[in-house]
């Protein structure tokens, strides 16, 4: 077989993967140069947390999730603990609503015992919420506040139009419904890990986003993707 033959072979058989290489390069080039997705999100939102009103047991339950409330409101009783022998007439005390919103988080049952000051419910606001978005530190630099973003949630099986607002400290991703009576920011970070066990560096970005009337909660698992240039 001729020289000229054989270069001929070699260049058919080597061009496909030649190509192969060059789409590759260009989807990277496209995934990590033109935007960048996080599977590590959750919806948040301010919660205004509910707090036994006195160590006792819970007689009675007076909202259930998902039931809009005043502030002000009662949403449990509790039954206060009397001293031994005190007899049955003991007090019952009402944990109220501290907010007007929508009761997203109930952590107690009828008969069971609870402490004065133990967090047992929590209200937010649904129509303010928001993504945070925990993004790998090798990629948060390219972000910027006011870029867009596309937010899906599976649980919803929706794709929502939003815009970064925030870099936040690292230490939000994290956070979680606390103890304090303040509000405290719903959701809980997911932190990745890379190879031999080692944490992957996670920054989380604060994203607002057009919902509408869709009807979610904080907590709620997401997907983002910020356009770095569009």
């Amino acid at each position: 077989m001729s020289k000229k033959r054989i270069a001929l072979f070699g260049a058919a058989a080597v061009a496909p993967i030649l190509l192969a290489i060059w789409l590759a390069g260009f989807d990277i080039f496209y995934q990590f140069g033109s935007y960048v997705n996080s599977d590590n999100a959750f919806v948040a939102g301010e919660l205004a947390q509910v707090a036994a009103p006195a160590s006792g047991q819970v007689s009675d339950l007076l909202a259930e999730v998902g039931d809009p409330v005043a502030k002000g409101q009662p949403l449990a009783a509790v039954v206060a603990s009397g001293p031994l022998g005190a007899g049955p007439a003991r007090l019952s005390a009402a944990a109220r609503s501290p907010a007007q919103g929508t009761l997203v988080f109930l952590g107690v049952m009828r008969g069971q015992s609870v402490t004065l000051g133990q967090p047992i419910a929590a209200v937010a606001d649904l129509s303010n919420l928001w993504v945070i978005a925990n993004v790998d530190e090798s990629s948060f630099r390219t972000v910027r506040p006011g870029m867009p973003a596309e937010v899906y949630l599976p649980g919803l099986d929706r794709t929502f139009s939003g815009q970064v607002v925030e870099i936040l400290p690292a230490a939000i991703g994290g956070a979680t419904l606390g103890s304090g009576g303040g509000g405290t920011t719903a959701g809980s970070a997911r932190p990745s890990s890379g190879g031999l066990g080692r944490a992957t560096p996670l920054i989380p970005v604060k994203i607002a986003f057009d919902y509408g009337d869709a009807l979610m909660y904080p907590g709620m698992s997401a997907s983002v993707r910020i356009f770095l240039a569009r």
